[in-house]
């Protein structure tokens, strides 16, 4: 279980390192796809490898999009229900239920897609790919950019 709440943060951690950069907005000014050249260059990546990961990150960043949409459906029902003069808790489960579903449809796609990253890289570019993602986007300063031996 503990593993994959881990494998679960991890590759969170990647799509929001890739997403926002060293400095917030930093990946937005120049492209979600620059920030994937950069992790593609340290890595040194094949081209099947890049397809595979473009692909995950960009089946997590759909579901998290879902997931966000859900939420704010949600949040809109919730409100609905406060207006009213009686809340119904039936209603208000059956939201939270789908915030539930949808979550959890969120953490199958972050495994299963860390399942395949994991299965393209070798054991230098997972190492690589792991001490990115821990150090995070704001500590990517000095010898962080270099890559192991």
């Amino acid at each position: 279980m503990f593993g994959f709440m881990f494998g679960t943060a991890c590759l969170v951690g990647l799509a929001f390192t890739l997403s926002h950069g060293r400095h917030r907005g930093h990946f937005r000014r120049r492209g979600f796809r620059h920030g994937l050249r950069f992790l593609f260059r340290r890595l040194d990546t094949t081209p099947g490898q890049e397809k595979v990961i473009r692909s995950a990150v960009d089946d997590v960043l759909g579901q998290g999009r879902e997931l966000r949409r859900e939420l704010e459906r949600t949040r809109s029902e919730v409100a609905s229900q406060l207006r009213g003069e009686v809340l119904e808790p039936d209603a208000l489960a059956s939201a939270l239920i789908r915030n539930d579903e949808a979550l959890a449809d969120l953490r199958r796609s972050i495994a299963a897609n860390l399942t395949e990253i994991h299965e393209v890289l070798d054991s230098r570019q997972r190492e690589i790919l792991a001490d990115t993602l821990e150090r995070g986007p704001r500590r990517w300063r000095g010898d962080a950019y270099r890559t192991a031996p």
